[in-house]
């Protein structure tokens, strides 16, 4: 039977169990699908870990690094993690794949998407990162209602605004990369005509508030050499009931692309924005 978990944990019991494992390569009883990850555990600890690719098992690298001006040096700090930065770096097809990375708050998934992000379009290897959001409040908060100025002034005073300000800092800075073009804000209901050119990061944070409709709105305007990197929190923070169950977006991308050679799927298991913040997800 086909495990259905984008990152699942392989438990040998014995040194013989393992042993035999790194002399076949072969895991018996599983039937894994592209770009799913397998960590092998083995007396209470994660010792190797492998992503599974055209019926082979492809060892990861434990030093991967994401390097840019804007966010310096990110090391990933846990076996999680480490499947999140090779999936993101994996340039299958020249690029052109998804990567759906899921967590709680404070899981790190916004800061890698955009380091990861940001790095390589520093490196000249993506033109511009667009970023499509339904800028929904948070569920149960007060609308402060119309908000005056251009789409981009409008979609800065959303949540998207202090999300990048709460990750690059200055107000300038946002404004400097959106006026030389390297940072295009979209909202999901501008994206109808669309449609992305190559060399692009496209990028779809808080991609929990989306339904089906709007998630396939989104990917049909994706031309080749897309990078897409989506994230969200299916669990916690959908903020409206329509995006709720069976009409969610992520939840459907992830049922009808798991297993294409084009997508991967991880979700970050720990919490490192602070003690607080750990402790108050359990609220």
């Amino acid at each position: 039977m086909q495990n259905s978990d984008g990152v699942i944990i392989v438990d040998f019991n014995s040194d013989e169990e393992l042993a035999r494992f790194y002399e076949t390569k072969t895991i018996n009883g599983y039937e894994f699908y592209n770009n799913q990850y397998i960590l092998i555990k083995h007396k209470e600890e994660i010792v190797d870990r492998y992503r599974w690719f055209n019926g082979k098992l492809i060892k990861l690298n434990k030093k991967y690094l994401l390097a840019s001006n804007q966010f310096g040096k990110i090391k990933p700090k846990d076996n999680y993690q480490i499947c999140a930065f090779d999936a993101l770096l994996n340039d299958y097809n020249d690029w052109n794949n998804i990567v759906m990375i899921k967590g709680q708050a404070g899981s790190g998934k916004s800061l890698l998407s955009l380091a990861f992000s940001f790095s390589l379009m520093e490196k000249g290897l993506f033109d511009r990162i667009i970023m499509v959001s339904n800028c929904l409040v948070a569920k149960g908060s007060a609308k402060l209602g119309f908000y005056p100025g251009s789409r981009t002034e409008k979609v800065l005073d959303s949540f998207l605004g202090t999300f990048l300000i709460s990750k690059i800092g200055d107000r300038s800075e946002i404004d400097k990369l959106i006026a030389s073009d390297r940072l295009l804000l979209l909202p999901v209901g501008d994206i109808r005509g669309f449609e992305t050119t190559k060399k692009t990061i496209l990028y779809i944070p808080e991609a929990q508030n989306l339904d089906i409709n709007l998630m396939k709105l989104i990917l049909t305007r994706v031309s080749e050499n897309t990078k897409i990197i989506i994230d969200g929190d299916i669990d916690s923070q959908v903020d409206s009931e329509y995006f709720e169950g069976t009409n969610n977006g992520m939840r459907r991308l992830s049922e009808i692309f798991k297993g294409e050679k084009v997508y991967s799927e991880i979700e970050l298991k720990n919490i490192y924005r602070s003690e607080i913040a750990r402790i108050a997800s359990k609220m």
